[in-house]
């Protein structure tokens, strides 16, 4: 079966971990090598990384809680948001005012 190549950036987007962990990862042998495709490329083989993905532990330790950081950036995002002229609703408290919508 024909196993399909991965860059780097297919990589990131399919782990959903930033470019600096992911190199860390990699330096530290925890994440499969890359495959040398030319002289300045290099790949992932996708059964490679599906592996990986498959091997993470499943995250039951929330319970159905967000993580902290994500409340934290999803506050930031409202802020954000709200400095530019957008309604955003981070909980249903304010929902009752937007007949307009």
């Amino acid at each position: 079966m024909l196993d399909r190549l991965l860059t780097e950036s297919d990589v990131l987007e399919a782990i959903t971990l930033g470019r600096t962990r992911f190199r860390e990862l990699l330096k530290a042998g925890e994440f499969p090598p890359p495959r040398q495709v030319s002289i300045c490329r290099v790949a992932w083989k996708l059964s490679c990384v599906q592996e990986w993905i498959d091997q993470r532990p499943v995250a039951d330790a929330y319970a159905g809680e967000v993580p902290m950081h994500s409340q934290t950036t999803y506050k930031k995002s409202a802020e954000v948001g709200a400095s530019a002229g957008l309604r955003l609703f981070p909980s249903g408290e304010e929902q009752e005012n937007n007949d307009e919508y």
